[in-house]
């Protein structure tokens, strides 16, 4: 757990803290843009055009991802202001890769974009941006999974063992798992690093299969299809929560019902 990134020091102006997680999270939007931007440069898209759906999208996401967490954690938003900020954290990172994608694909029929073939570009940048934030999340102490069992390979267990005072530590006390004398939580299944390094696999594997798709859609099918997958998988190791089945519900919601939708239209890609 490290959740400030560094410290500037500006001498008698004060200091600077930056967050892990807040500068994943930057990086996130950012290498996203950046990736999806070259990848649609060569799908003939110009350059104006897709920065434009991008940033559209970068925002519907974010304000969704932060409306979703407050609906989901009522209890911790304590008047309106307090829901829209973004000091105290707080994301649903499905419900905004879910509106970023939307608005996204309307940005972009809005100028006159082939919407599947731009999201198809969007795809590994997505995928890449999961892993970052999920690291982010890990740095964090935010979305740990569940305590390791004896079995567990010594290197695993020293991985992720959360300081007093951390998420993983305050849940254990709450559930009578730990002693509240204790200096640090119970190991845990470090599963924002298991979300990490399989996003990041899936961003590698996006770039293979948009480099040689037939169709357009393939390759946002095919990151949507892996992402659930990994997803459902991954959560199996977090405690059941309001975070973890929304999420399931929403990816395989959202996978059956674009299948449905785009696969019997898929046109063959033209020049």
């Amino acid at each position: 757990m490290h959740p400030l990134l560094f410290v500037l020091s500006f001498g008698s102006w004060g200091t600077l803290a930056v967050p892990a997680f807040g500068a994943l999270l930057a990086a996130a939007f950012g290498a996203g843009i950046v990736l999806t931007s070259r990848l649609a440069g060569r799908a003939g898209f110009r350059p104006a055009e897709t920065l434009e759906a991008c940033l559209v999208a970068s925002f519907a996401g974010l304000l969704a991802a932060r409306l979703g967490f407050v609906v989901l954690h009522a209890a911790e938003v304590s008047s309106f202001g307090d829901a829209l900020s973004l000091v105290n954290g707080g994301l649903s990172g499905s419900v905004g890769l879910a509106a970023g994608s939307v608005a996204l694909a309307l940005a972009a029929r809005h100028s006159g974009l082939r919407p599947w073939l731009l999201l198809d570009s969007a795809a590994p940048g997505a995928a890449l941006g999961v892993a970052l934030t999920r690291l982010g999340c890990f740095l964090e102490g935010c979305d740990f999974g569940k305590p390791l069992g004896a079995p567990a390979p010594a290197f695993l267990a020293r991985l992720a063992v959360f300081p007093r005072g951390s998420p993983a530590w305050v849940h254990q006390i709450a559930t009578g798992a730990l002693a509240p004398t204790a200096a640090r939580a119970l190991p845990v299944h470090p599963s924002e690093l298991y979300e990490a390094f399989a996003a990041l696999a899936l961003a590698l594997v996006a770039l293979f299969v948009r480099g040689r798709q037939a169709r357009a859609g393939t390759t946002a099918l095919c990151v949507l299809a892996g992402y659930a997958t990994l997803r459902v998988l991954v959560d199996f190791t977090r405690a059941p929560s309001p975070d973890v089945w929304s999420a399931r519900a929403l990816l395989l919601v959202g996978l059956g019902a674009t299948a449905a939708w785009r696969w019997p239209r898929a046109r063959a890609l033209r020049p």
